[in-house]
């Protein structure tokens, strides 16, 4: 067995916050909203896309359904003009794979663009697995796919993290018994949960793995 580090998507290798708030003010044009502001739509991020909407829309009376495919749609033709990856993600990455550690993604966020934006970035080939949303594993908090992940790579669970933004990846963590990262530079919040690091950059994480070698 051999340790699995396994990240979070938006607000941990990805800064998204941009286009994710353009397909949800598109979508509200459509119904006749006025814009949200960028801070109220990250507000809502982090329990998946159709909490998203769901949020979005909670001030006024259209079909959720078609707000989601909306956004969807929106998302899809927008997902790549303002996202960009953090700094010194890569370095990291490649720092990473060299101690040895295999890794993965799992993300609320929908499979497809997720795997799209990794392959845009040219992330996607540091990674094992890539596990969004879908109807093969629950959403997180849910472990059933961070097991999955770690049964998948042969994971230690005793040296193996997951590291994230949001108080949904501090529970799955806690939940699949893995040590947690909490990405501090993100755009989620951690809740009162308590992990085991906290971080302002992927390049501190590195460098803690380094110094903290078993």
């Amino acid at each position: 067995m051999q340790p699995t580090i396994v990240f979070d998507l938006d607000g941990t290798l990805i800064d998204s916050r941009k286009d994710l708030a353009t397909g949800i003010n598109l979508m509200r044009q459509d119904f006749d909203l006025p814009k949200l502001p960028l801070e109220t739509i990250v507000s809502f991020i982090g329990n998946g896309a159709k909490l998203l909407v769901e949020r979005s829309i909670q001030d006024c009376n259209v079909d959720l359904d078609e707000a989601i495919l909306k956004t969807k749609m929106y998302y899809k033709a927008n997902m790549l003009n303002e996202t960009t990856m953090y700094s010194g993600v890569k370095e990291a990455l490649r720092s990473m794979q060299t101690l040895g550690f295999k890794m993965a993604v799992l993300t609320n966020k929908p499979q497809e663009p997720s795997i799209a934006i990794l392959k845009h970035l040219d992330l996607d080939s540091f990674f094992e697995y890539i596990i969004g949303c879908g109807d093969e594993y629950p959403l997180k908090p849910d472990p059933t796919a961070l097991i999955a992940i770690l049964d998948k790579t042969d994971g230690d669970v005793n040296s193996s993290w997951m590291i994230g933004d949001h108080n949904t990846d501090l529970e799955v963590a806690n939940r699949a018994n893995v040590k947690f990262c909490y990405a501090n530079y993100g755009f989620g919040h951690k809740g009162d949960g308590e992990c085991v690091l906290e971080v302002e950059s992927l390049l501190e994480f590195v460098e803690y793995l380094k110094n903290n070698k078993k």
